[in-house]
């Protein structure tokens, strides 16, 4: 099964990820690590949502 970046989309074992670890330091997942769909987000002052439609909602 491939797993994908849940910052930029892109399969997680392909290409250089260190921006992209960088990036969700500070921000939510966009992407599904285990479809590849874009998610929907939400961002509180007390934390953030993230719902995909295949496999739910993630919270952080």
């Amino acid at each position: 099964m491939t797993s994908y970046c849940d910052h930029c989309g892109r399969p997680a074992d392909e290409g250089d990820h260190a921006a992209c670890l960088a990036a969700r330091a500070m921000e939510p997942p966009r992407y599904c690590a285990r479809c590849r769909r874009r998610m929907v987000v939400q961002v509180t002052p007390s934390g953030w949502t993230a719902r995909c439609a295949e496999h739910g909602l993630l919270s952080g």
